[in-house]
């Protein structure tokens, strides 16, 4: 076998097993990508759960929600609060599935599944308008044309004298 030869197959040896790498990577990277959806999930899960999990653990803080929900005004100041800060982190949640919907992170049907469940709540409990009056303020683009339009909606089916309940 001449030198020539030998460059020649070990050339073609070095291309395949860089070949393989690349198979090899794209192999990982896929994984990554199915590990870094799953844990994105879990997080979502984990992140809109937690205001009911606080609902269903404190029966004071049930009260003040269910209370919020229907007449902010009739709350004390220390259960106002409490009834916004609970709020917040529904909206924050909403917010997170959102963002992860838009960068492909989350499977559609969570972010379909918690938009249309935030949008009954839009509907059905008017002191979620009194919170987002006085909270907007903390959101971002476009998250917060979203969430504007979605309240507009529903103030001007209340304006045309549109019933306003949850969908059966």
């Amino acid at each position: 076998m001449s030198l020539e030869q030998a460059s020649l197959i070990s050339q073609i040896i070095s291309a395949v097993a860089i070949l393989a790498s690349l198979a090899f990577l794209a192999f990982q990277v896929r994984g990554n990508t199915r590990a870094l959806r799953s844990q994105s999930y879990f997080n979502g899960m984990t992140h809109g759960q937690r205001p009911f999990e606080m609902m269903v653990a404190d029966k004071d803080l049930t009260r003040i929600v269910n209370t919020g929900y229907n007449s902010p005004a009739a709350l004390s100041q220390d259960d106002r609060e409490r009834f916004n800060l609970h709020t917040f982190m529904l909206i924050n949640s909403w917010e997170y599935f959102f963002y992860q919907n838009q960068d492909g992170s989350i499977p559609k049907q969570l972010f379909t599944g918690t938009d249309a469940h935030m949008r009954v709540l839009v509907r059905s409990k008017p002191g979620l308008r009194s919170f987002w009056d006085e909270y907007r303020h903390a959101y971002e683009e476009p998250f917060l044309s979203y969430v504007s339009a979605v309240f507009d909606e529903t103030s001007k089916d209340i304006a045309a004298g549109k019933e306003i309940t949850p969908p059966s």
